[in-house]
């Protein structure tokens, strides 16, 4: 009978776990700062609040995803701290907030914490309690070196409804009519709800209800997406402000068609009305100009190392209005500039002193004189005169001195300098290198100069002059100098002389090398093979930087040795990206027949000349000739 009566009780347990409702949500802490007024410091109370940092305060806003107001926690070691009692809880609870970017790091006393989630704006992390404890302390901590906004906290036990997770991922953001609209977000609705958005102004922005904004005129409109709320979900609602200024007009004094010159009286007159009561300020609160441009030329360049510039892509440099006036009395900065279509500077090389350019950005006083401040980038450039123009490389030819500096590194190191043992594992093993390798091929395995050449037993290697090597592509051994290689499984090769650009893997994460300064109209021919002639590999030629859009032609990729030539339509530098493994055996460039004195002549009327001596309409895209100079149309 007792058994009977056991195993009645666990059946009927059984059918109450599977078919009981979900263990309802019990709110063990709650806070939303909803009963703070702007500016107070959370302190005290019955769960013995304590916030670090004077930035850490209340704010009237809901960066976070909540509802004003927040809580902003200060930057570089802010934080805000709880002590919860909790009254006889024990076992498994839930933490979750909302904040604005993903900063926060919670630490708990009394309590195991798990694994954070996301979904948008809102943060969830398992918290594990032991029978008997007393209460547990939460810090919210902000190490970083940017604010957080931060809302929403509750610590629960049970089933609670997710966050709906719909985000703009902004507040706000400001845009020009008939101009980029990139930072213009698209709703995020990770989990797919139907969600109705609103615009308070549909006259200068509308939506769908997918959060697809579409700018209609310039003015000010609030975009609403809000959602219900159901079984599953938690209702929200999220907001961003579209500000849209006036269109420009581009033909205007400082706009695109008609930059200014930092020694015309409108540009001294704009910056002059910049200037703070105290001219030295540095502060970033100093009043900014309206985007403008800029015509110049380059005077002055900050060095900056590798490590900054794959970091953050920017350059600092100077401008003055004549070309060649290094000791100008007014120039100006460009701060932090970004390059071409403001996209990042993959290498110091690819400005130097000399080259004209447009730049754009807004301007401010900062310590003593107008400055470009960060954000801006160059808009146009006209490089000056380079040594490039009309070189031609054989690297069929290797000179008996580069052979013998070649092989002198190899013989001092396997894993520096020139090695003739292919791979970096084979050679820190100290694996000899293979006959048909010995003396014949060597892989890179040193440092890139400063200008980008590359040296061999401390000498430059004179062949390879002009050409700016990118220092993270020769990072993962993919150079080599094949100097007598022979044909191997793979196939025959046309020669055994050539210069190696390895592919496949990480190394196809960065150009090859870089032809500095081509000038429009110049007229670039490859000889190449692929490595493996059943496969077509070769290489393809880039404008300035790697970029499906900036890619010039068409990739060449023979299987067997042949020839391409390409055509620059327009000044720049000319970036090689291999495919795959290949070898180069020449590269030439012929100038262009245009005679461009000639067309500066010609183009004194107030025409608009191509450089092939063509009159065209303002519509034209490339390098033309307009008033006497040199100007990138697009």
């Amino acid at each position: 009978m007792l058994m009977n009566k056991i195993l009645r009780y666990s059946f009927v347990a059984l059918l109450a776990m599977m078919f009981a409702p979900s263990f309802a949500e019990d709110i063990i802490w709650q806070e939303d700062f909803s009963s703070y007024a702007k500016d107070a410091v959370p302190s005290g109370g019955d769960y013995s609040y304590a916030c670090v940092g004077s930035g850490t305060k209340i704010y009237n806003d809901k960066l976070a995803g909540g509802i004003a107001p927040e809580l902003l926690i200060g930057k570089s070691g802010g934080s805000f701290s709880v002590t919860i009692p909790l009254n006889g809880k024990s076992g498994d609870m839930i933490l979750s907030y909302k904040a604005n970017y993903d900063r926060i790091t919670v630490t708990a006393t009394g309590a195991t914490i798990g694994d954070k989630t996301a979904v948008g704006t809102s943060y969830s992390i398992p918290v594990t309690v032991a029978a008997g404890t007393e209460s547990v302390t939460l810090k919210f901590e902000n190490t970083q070196g940017s604010n957080v906004r931060f809302d929403d906290a509750k610590l629960y036990q049970g089933t609670a409804k997710q966050p709906a997770g719909l985000s703009w991922g902004k507040a706000s953001t400001t845009v020009t009519f008939g101009e980029d609209y990139s930072s213009i977000p698209t709703l995020q609705n990770p989990n797919e709800l139907a969600v109705e958005c609103t615009s308070d102004n549909a006259e200068v922005c509308t939506v769908t209800n997918a959060g697809v904004i579409t700018v209609v005129g310039a003015g000010d409109a609030n975009i609403s997406a809000a959602f219900a709320g159901n079984d599953e979900y938690e209702a929200q609602t999220v907001t961003i402000k579209i500000t849209v200024k006036p269109a420009i007009d581009h033909d205007a004094k400082g706009q695109k068609n008609n930059p200014y010159l930092i020694t015309d009286e409108d540009f001294l007159t704009l910056a002059g009305s910049l200037k703070p009561e105290d001219e030295t300020s540095t502060s970033s609160s100093n009043p900014k100009s309206d985007k403008i441009y800029v015509k110049g030329y380059i005077v002055d360049i900050d060095d900056v190392t590798p490590e900054d510039l794959a970091q953050y892509g920017n350059m600092t440099f100077k401008i003055a209005a004549v070309k060649g006036d290094y000791d100008a009395e007014i120039k100006l900065k460009a701060y932090r500039c970004k390059y071409l279509e403001n996209a990042k500077f993959t290498s110091a090389d690819q400005i130097k002193k000399d080259d004209e350019v447009v730049i754009c950005g807004q301007i401010q006083w900062y310590g003593g004189s107008p400055q470009f401040v960060s954000g801006c980038n160059i808009y146009s450039i006209v490089k000056a005169e380079s040594e490039t123009q009309g070189q031609s490389w054989d690297f069929t030819k290797w000179s008996a001195e580069t052979v013998a500096n070649l092989i002198a590194d190899a013989a001092a190191s396997k894993t520096e300098g020139w090695s003739d043992v292919e791979k970096a594992a084979d050679a820190a093993a100290g694996v000899e290198p293979t006959e048909a390798a010995k003396d014949n091929c060597f892989w890179f395995a040193g440092t890139v100069n400063e200008d980008g050449s590359l040296s061999a037993n401390g000498a430059v290697i004179k062949e390879l002059k002009g050409l700016k090597f990118d220092s993270n592509y020769a990072a993962k051994r993919s150079l080599a100098i094949a100097v007598n290689y022979p044909s191997t499984s793979l196939g025959d090769y046309a020669g055994g002389a050539y210069l190696w650009l390895g592919g496949g893997g990480s190394k196809q994460t960065f150009p090859c090398f870089t032809i500095p300064g081509v000038k429009a109209g110049s007229k670039i021919t490859v000889e190449l093979e692929s490595h493996k002639p059943s496969d077509g590999r070769g290489i393809g030629l880039y404008k300035n930087s790697y970029a499906a859009e900036n890619l010039i032609g068409e990739q060449f990729k023979p299987t067997t040795k042949a020839t391409k030539t390409w055509e620059i339509a327009e000044d720049c530098d000319v970036v090689v990206w291999n495919t795959s493994g290949c070898h180069i055996y020449t590269i030439k460039i012929e100038a262009g027949a245009a005679n461009i004195s000639t067309i500066k002549v010609a183009a004194q009327n107030g025409a608009i000349y191509n450089l092939a001596g063509q009159v065209v309409n303002k519509g034209y895209k490339g390098l033309v000739i307009m008033n006497g100079r040199k100007v990138v149309m697009k």
